[in-house]
């Protein structure tokens, strides 16, 4: 993880110096979403977490689809696997769309 912490704090970087705001989205793999089925956890909540915390002073949005409601069985092509479906697609710009509305205010 302390590569992709890395490449987060780099990213955060050029944002602010370009200003721009960064947006990173998390998108679980199927194994995550069986994972959660089965515990009601998944790996990566924890440095979801973590991110956020240490990036509050900054203009991070940090999206989780995990955090979102949906239907785990239609958001991929597959059961539980491969690529996002047209469904799971649309939950992803949903929520998207909710993190960056308020970036679009006033603008």
């Amino acid at each position: 993880m302390r590569k992709l912490k890395y490449i987060i704090d780099v990213f955060i970087s050029m944002a602010e110096e370009n200003d721009f705001s960064p947006v990173l989205v998390f998108i679980p793999v199927g194994a995550e979403v069986r994972n959660f089925l089965k515990t009601r956890n998944y790996s990566y909540k924890n440095f979801v977490e973590a991110v956020r915390r240490e990036n509050q002073s900054r203009r991070l949005v940090v999206i989780d689809i995990m955090e979102k409601e949906f239907d785990y069985y239609k958001f991929y092509l597959h059961r539980l696997k491969g690529h996002c479906s047209g469904y799971g697609n649309r939950i992803i710009a949903n929520a998207v769309y909710s993190g960056i509305k308020s970036l679009m205010q006033g603008k």
